[in-house]
């Protein structure tokens, strides 16, 4: 993986542009790619500078919208990475309301995928009522989205699920 590569490449892309929407969304690949590199204190600073691009601008309209989701669930997935779990539920519940609002097929399979990791591990990879609806909305949304790596993805989310509830046949068929 390259991710130094990616990351330095969207940190060197904000000299070509003033735009805020723009640089919010350079800010946010720059911070996920920090991310992947487990460089922690990194993808916390550019998600932070990923907002405060975002917050210089007026009516936030439905691309607006879009950027903040994908920064808090980048901003979530850190704090995946860290078994920072109370952080994560606590961005997860504030993006709950916009992402049903304004969220996108893919940015909800990304949603009720953290969810799903969120319950797995709060309830240590034993599977549940609550963790199947998750896995089951991320596994729609992906479908909905089109995007072939998010259904393979929350097809193999499911199939885990089913096998931590002992259900072996139905896992065997997902």
């Amino acid at each position: 993986a390259r991710y130094g590569e990616s990351a330095e490449a969207y940190t060197s892309a904000l000299a070509y542009t003033t735009d805020a929407l723009p640089r919010a969304i350079l800010y946010c690949e720059a911070g996920e790619a920090a991310t992947a590199q487990m460089d922690f204190g990194t993808a916390q600073d550019r998600f932070e500078q990923a907002l405060q691009e975002l917050a210089v601008l007026d009516a936030p309209g439905e691309p607006w919208w879009r950027a903040w989701l994908d920064i808090k669930q980048a901003w979530a997935a850190l704090y995946y990475y860290q078994a920072q779990l109370a952080d994560l539920d606590a961005v997860l519940s504030e993006i709950a309301v916009p992402m049903a609002k304004h969220g996108t097929a893919r940015q909800k399979a990304d949603y009720y995928g953290a969810l799903t990791q969120l319950t797995f591990r709060r309830e240590r990879y034993v599977g549940s009522t609550e963790l199947m609806a998750y896995v089951s909305e991320a596994l729609h949304w992906a479908e909905a989205s089109g995007d072939a790596e998010k259904i393979a993805l929350h097809r193999f989310g499911y199939g885990f699920a089913l096998l931590t509830m002992r259900r072996l046949d139905e896992a065997l068929v997902s």
